[in-house]
């Protein structure tokens, strides 16, 4: 008996996305950082945070630092000349999750308070859009034409504010949209689904305004599987992408890349 085998169609998407940079919202001040952070961590040391290099100037720029990140748990800061500056630890600003064994005590210097945040829920596949840059009906004829792979930090300004690991660049989000028209032919086709090949770091995805889902990792692909009530074969279809490298892997890798349509 001679086995069938399933024909593949592959078609690349990597040319010709519509390209917005997001604008960053003013970060709030934490007038009381007591109330905010109601956890004390003075005189400790919590290790596994990130160095915040902008907010390294004051210990206020470092709170309100922490305060405009929503997962932000605690902050610690270490002026210049205090013991916790003298131990190895490169003093400064530095902000993350409060580690689950707690922080070392006995750290002499650090200002530091934290407090309890709950994760916030990943968006549901299936859902619909509620942002303008990811709604199928919003105008992007203004939004700058791009090929993937695409490194929109490397576009930046360097700023001796910025993470000196991360080559003195300065992250944010951006957003990515394209308009394509897949054939009628692969209506009847089994299985059908778009692949990334890598997306830095984390990518939240929509196809005509519904979420297909999010991949938080920017060293695997991910894939996202279709249905007939999501994708229209035959007709425009906008794929639009949300992409957060504001707490990178490695600032080389920030791209939005290959992209395939398989049946």
């Amino acid at each position: 008996m001679q086995a069938t085998i399933a024909l593949r169609t592959i078609a690349s998407l990597d040319m010709g996305w519509k390209f917005i940079p997001d604008t960053p919202p003013t970060p709030p001040s934490c007038n009381d950082p007591n109330t905010t952070f109601p956890l004390p961590y003075d005189n400790q040391q919590c290790i596994g945070l990130a160095h915040q290099a902008q907010a390294d100037n004051s210990l206020q720029d470092c709170i309100n630092s922490c305060c405009a990140d929503d997962t932000c748990e605690v902050y610690q800061f270490c002026a210049p000349g205090q013991p916790c500056d003298q131990a190895g630890s490169g003093g400064g600003c530095w902000t993350g999750a409060i580690p689950s064994g707690g922080c070392n005590s006995g750290a002499t210097g650090w200002q530091s308070r934290g407090r309890h945040v709950a994760p916030p829920p990943p968006p549901t596949p299936g859902t619909d859009c509620t942002d303008p840059r990811c709604q199928p009906g919003t105008d992007d004829s203004a939004w700058r034409v791009v090929n993937v792979p695409h490194d929109f930090v490397v576009e930046g300004n360097f700023s001796q504010s910025a993470s000196t690991s991360q080559g003195y660049l300065p992250f944010g989000i951006a957003w990515y949209r394209k308009h394509f028209t897949p054939p009628v032919s692969l209506s009847n086709a089994p299985t059908v689904y778009i692949e990334f090949e890598g997306v830095q770091t984390l990518s939240e995805v929509w196809l005509n305004g519904i979420s297909l889902g999010i991949w938080p990792y920017g060293y695997t692909a991910s894939r996202y599987y279709l249905n007939s009530s999501v994708v229209k074969y035959g007709q425009d279809n906008v794929l639009a992408v949300k992409v957060d490298c504001t707490k990178p892997d490695g600032w080389w890798l920030v791209t939005v890349p290959s992209l395939t349509l398989s049946s």
